[in-house]
């Protein structure tokens, strides 16, 4: 199968998405991609990020892709998660403490830091509504955070997190606890829980 061929299957494997590590992965030139843009079958969304012009932009994506040390948190995660039903008007991601974080911030993303020790705790993978992989905090993290003091949202929203999270199946109290004793907001998280409990 020619290299043409070959990039324009794994992009219709990909959701209609290819990027420039995907091509190396598959031992495919770049000058294909060129080829292709020139041609009106793909479009270059970012440094990296093509699209097939009949696909949907996966802009969540997107910007997982461009910063891929940035894991999506706080008003992002809860919408993630469905523990909430604000979409979000920008997104938020977290980053290790010594990340450059001007280039995030240029792009419109709320943008936290964290030390490395703590950076990891709850990272899971999900999918996209388009099926691309992201990185998110859990539901459990991401309620530790949003009750931190410094966490931008508002006490509303909080509160219909939590409400949301003890209605869920999937809820884990003991990892909660575990986290909230850990990022030492134990007492607010335990406050939350035995009013809706």
């Amino acid at each position: 199968m020619e290299n043409k061929e070959k990039l324009l299957k794994l992009m219709e494997k990909n959701n209609g998405l290819l990027t420039t590590t995907l091509l190396k992965e598959n031992g495919i030139s770049r000058e294909y991609l060129n080829i292709l843009v020139k041609e009106g079958k793909l479009e270059k969304v970012s440094r990296g990020i093509y699209i097939d012009l009949n696909s949907i932009e996966d802009n969540i994506f997107n910007f997982q892709y461009r910063f891929k040390k940035g894991i999506y948190s706080h008003g992002t995660a809860l919408y993630l998660h469905n523990l909430t039903d604000r979409t979000p008007m920008r997104y938020t991601m977290t980053f290790p403490r010594k990340y450059n974080l001007t280039n995030p911030k240029k792009s419109n993303i709320n943008t936290y830091s964290i030390v490395e020790d703590k950076y990891l705790i709850g990272k899971e993978e999900i999918k996209s509504n388009l099926g691309n992989i992201l990185y998110v905090y859990s539901m459990e993290r991401t309620l530790c955070d949003i009750v931190r003091v410094n966490s931008r949202l508002e006490k509303e929203q909080v509160i219909n997190a939590f409400k949301e999270y003890v209605k869920r199946n999937d809820k884990r109290l003991d990892i909660l606890y575990e986290y909230a004793k850990f990022f030492k907001v134990y007492n607010d998280v335990k406050k939350y829980i035995e009013v809706l409990l």
